[in-house]
This record gives structure tokens, C-alpha cells and sequence, in this order.
């Protein structure tokens, strides 16, 4: 007999009541669902539900309340549980209603070097030689508005036959010595290299208008501006520019000569000037919004009365 009560005593005291808690939809079980007992005088400490949904108390219940995030909570009474027969709990998920939020689709901006008014006119380029067009926000672009570079398009005026175009975009700065320009081409490169086409790759272009996708590296617009930089190479990275000369054979015709070494003629030879690039421009007398310079160890000069054409679009966020 006194072993029969000491095997009682030492046997755990089952659990008063048991519950499964579960999705109201789903019906599938929910972990980490916060458990508490209300009216109770001496309340104990919260639980949470285990990985099946489960939990269990070692008195009767009075009332209890049931919290979970993204479930609307849950208050119920609930008598003891009959043996092995978990009670089951559901909880509904909760749907909360967000204040109105206003998306704002981007907006293109063209940004443009001539006037659509303006009197065409082409500018040929030898190699070593360079122009750059001042391009930046309208004066009505709100403070703080975010421009992001998307396209730049530049346009041939003839057929690319010889020779290469390297484009880079630069920053600007304040051009002090050149008091009817505010700015001219800094140093420092918004792209990661510049691009370089061919003859080949200019004259795929259709209808000589030359484009690049620029939304694929992120960039800003810089609030004091962008210069867009044409530089033209000879076919031969090694060749340099020696002279200019003409011939008078039916019309009067430039002829570049171009070579590795300006001091040995033997090593020259001549390129029509009509095969180089030629791009399409702008008469713009006293507009000082594009620079030329000869060669890259040339000083940048500013010109008021041409401009070539050159559009960057923009996305104003």
C-alpha cells in the first residue's frame, strides 16, 4: 500500500487543459501566438505557442486572451479539457488598411544644346580635336527634385567613313577667365569609361542619329550641370594629327595627314576630310554653351556662334 502511494506521488500531474491554436483560414497551426490568462488575481507569465500551435496550463482556465501580429486577438473562455482531446483555438487574420500613398511615375526631360528654331549648320572634326556642349536643368526644376540620366543622343551630318568617336560626359566648373560663359568642362567623369565607336558602329546608326542607353548606371544629374565631350580619333590609335591641306580638284577639299610620328613624313599618310566624322550643330551667335579644343594637351576655348547638337534625357523623380 505504501509503495502504491509512493509510486502515485512521484507519477507528474498531467496538464489541467490543453489547446492547439490555428489558422481560421488555413486551418494550419500557428507558433509564437502570446498567451495570457485574464481574472486570474495572481496573473502568470505569458506563453507562447510551441512549432505545432500547442501550449498547456496546469489549472482551468478563467479567460483567456490571444495575441498574435497579423491576427485579429482573440478573448474566449474555456472549460477544462476533456483527456488526450486538445481544444482548438482559431485565430482570423487581420487585414490593415494603409493610408493612401500617392505613386509618382517619373517624368522625361529632354535637355537640349540647340534652339529647334534654330539655323542648322555641321561641324567637321579632325582627329585630336574635341567640342563640348553645356547641358543642365531648367531653371524651373524644383529644389531637391532628383534627375537621373537616361538617353544621350548626338547626330551625325554625314556618312562616318575614317576615324572614331569617343564620347565622355564631365562634370562642370565655374570658367572665371571666360566672363560670357558661367561654366566649362572639369575633369572628373560621370561615366565609369568613356565609349568609343568606330566608323563601322557610327554608320549603323539609323539616319546618322547616334544614341546611348544611360539608365543602366544610375547617375544624377549634377545641380551645376553636365558637359557632353565628342573627341574624334584616327582610325590608328597610334596616329596624330599633322596638317590640314587642300585640294582645288573640282571643289576645294581638306585632307587631314596623320601619322605616328609628326617628325617623320615618311611615315604619314592623308585622309579625306569628308570621310572623318561631321556632326550636325547650331548658328548661335553670342551663345556660350559649347567649347573646342584641338588636342587633348590644348586649353579649352569657349565659341558664341555655333553649337552642336546634343540632347540628354532626363528622369525628374
Amino acid at each position: 500500500m505504501f509503495f502504491l502511494f509512493s509510486l502515485l506521488l512521484a507519477t507528474p500531474t498531467p496538464p489541467v487543459y490543453t489547446a492547439v491554436v490555428i489558422d481560421a483560414i488555413t486551418r494550419q497551426p500557428l507558433v509564437g501566438v502570446t498567451v495570457r490568462e485574464e481574472g486570474d488575481p495572481l496573473p502568470a507569465a505569458a506563453l507562447t505557442t510551441d512549432a505545432a500551435g500547442r501550449f498547456q496550463l496546469d489549472k482551468p482556465p478563467v479567460m483567456l486572451r490571444l495575441n498574435r501580429l497579423g491576427y485579429a486577438p482573440l478573448v474566449v473562455r474555456r472549460p477544462v479539457g476533456a483527456a488526450n482531446q486538445p481544444d482548438t483555438l482559431r485565430l482570423l487574420p487581420q487585414v490593415f488598411a494603409l493610408g493612401e500613398v500617392a505613386v509618382r511615375s517619373p517624368q522625361a526631360v529632354v535637355l537640349s544644346s540647340v534652339d529647334p528654331k534654330g539655323k542648322s549648320m555641321s561641324r567637321n572634326l579632325i582627329p585630336g580635336q574635341a567640342v563640348a556642349s553645356y547641358l543642365v536643368a531648367p531653371a524651373t526644376t524644383p529644389a531637391g527634385q532628383t534627375c537621373i540620366l537616361d538617353q544621350l543622343r548626338f547626330f551625325l551630318a554625314s556618312r562616318v567613313e575614317e576615324g572614331q568617336l569617343r564620347v565622355r560626359l564631365v562634370t562642370a566648373q565655374p570658367a572665371p577667365l571666360h566672363p560670357g560663359s558661367q561654366m566649362q568642362p572639369g575633369s572628373a567623369d560621370l561615366l565609369p569609361e568613356p565609349i568609343t565607336l568606330t566608323a563601322g558602329q557610327l554608320s549603323a546608326f539609323s539616319r546618322g542619329r547616334v544614341s546611348f542607353d544611360l539608365s543602366k548606371y544610375k547617375l544624377p544629374l549634377p545641380t551645376e550641370g553636365v558637359f557632353v565631350i565628342i573627341e574624334c580619333l584616327a582610325t590608328n590609335p597610334e596616329d596624330k594629327f599633322i596638317a590640314v591641306t587642300h585640294t582645288t580638284t573640282g571643289r576645294d577639299k581638306r585632307q587631314i595627314v596623320v601619322g605616328p610620328d609628326p617628325a617623320n613624313s615618311a611615315t604619314s599618310h592623308v585622309l579625306s576630310g569628308e570621310s572623318l566624322p561631321s556632326l550636325e550643330g547650331q548658328f548661335a551667335p553670342g551663345n556660350f554653351t559649347m567649347w573646342s579644343r584641338h588636342s587633348p594637351e590644348k586649353q579649352w576655348e569657349h565659341i558664341g556662334s555655333a553649337n552642336v547638337r546634343v540632347e540628354l534625357s532626363v528622369l525628374t523623380y
